[in-house]
């Protein structure tokens, strides 16, 4: 038997947070523009907060495809997931809140990621978003290296 997956994305500023959007298929290049298109630009959008946005995937800012085209590129340090905040903070937080319920099926796991995202409030936003600007501060402080060890 398979074992049951799903890939869950969501994005956030200091302005709001959008998602969970729940990918059951494989996300490719097409899909995932399509995804943006449906259910983030419309909520950035409405929020005023387009450009407060960086798209981060997997530890990098993306680069190619439909995000820089609308965003622009930027120079980010190589190997830099201690700057990414749903990496140095989300993903925990919500690994934490979500498992503790024990979700038996995907429904039920869909069911608690969502309820525990809708608990995130603006002032939390804020301060992950603080903390991502904190952690800039100290890579150039550090000259690039990780940081990693300094943040906790």
């Amino acid at each position: 038997m398979k074992p049951q997956r799903i890939t869950v994305w969501i994005a956030f500023s200091g302005a709001g947070l959008i998602g969970p959007v729940f990918l059951d298929q494989n996300v490719n290049g097409e899909r995932y523009k399509r995804m943006l298109e449906r259910e983030f630009i419309p909520v950035a959008e409405g929020l005023g907060a387009i450009d407060k946005f960086w798209f981060m995937q997997d530890g990098r800012v993306l680069g190619l495809g439909y995000a820089s085209e609308h965003t622009g590129g930027i120079d980010w340090p190589p190997y830099s997931p201690d700057l990414n905040p749903c990496d140095f903070f989300l993903w925990g937080y919500l690994k934490d809140r979500v498992y503790r319920d024990s979700p038996r099926s995907l429904d039920e796991l869909k069911a608690s990621i969502s309820r525990e995202v809708s608990c995130i409030n603006e002032e939390v936003l804020k301060n992950i978003c603080q903390g991502f600007e904190d952690r800039l501060h100290r890579i150039i402080d550090q000259e690039g290296c990780h940081i990693e060890q300094y943040c906790h």
